[in-house]
């Protein structure tokens, strides 16, 4: 009969290591997650922002294409096909700039922001119900729809 020790692997053998690097693997992901997700109040408010987009646009705009790549891949927003990515970026950063965004989107973060600017100016419209039956052309009464129950 084997030996305990030899049956679970020993010291330092394939099976400890696997279990040390599941480990650091776990830890690593944990640490990805917890630091790449900011509380809100360390994120620049909108007007922080814009001042920044006032010097570097390219920052800027790098930022809020990679915002709307994100938005459309989620299908958050509905941009239209024919608008590229660039071009898209260039109007929310009009409208962030604009009067038509409200106040309060100021001392917000620019997150917030920028999902408001986004979702106003690409909505994703909801799907549309079914038209109704046409009604029979011997005028008789339609047939009563299922979801009404005959009532």
């Amino acid at each position: 009969m084997k030996h305990p020790q030899a049956m679970r692997g020993k010291p330092g053998g394939a099976a400890q290591r696997g279990s040390v690097m599941k480990n650091i693997l776990l830890a690593c992901t944990a640490l990805a997650v917890f630091a790449g997700s900011a509380p809100a109040q360390d994120l620049p408010s909108l007007s922080s922002f814009l001042m920044q987009c006032a010097r570097d646009t390219t920052v800027c705009r790098a930022k809020m294409r990679d915002y709307i790549t994100a938005a459309d891949t989620q299908h958050s927003i509905c941009r239209p096909a024919d608008q590229s990515v660039g071009e898209a970026a260039s109007a929310l950063l009009s409208w962030l700039r604009s009067d038509q965004r409200p106040d309060s989107l100021s001392n917000a973060p620019y997150d917030d922001a920028l999902w408001q600017g986004a979702s106003t100016m690409w909505p994703c419209k909801p799907a549309e119900p079914p038209p109704p039956p046409p009604a029979p052309a011997d005028g008789t009464a339609a047939p009563a729809s299922p979801s009404t129950g005959g009532q």
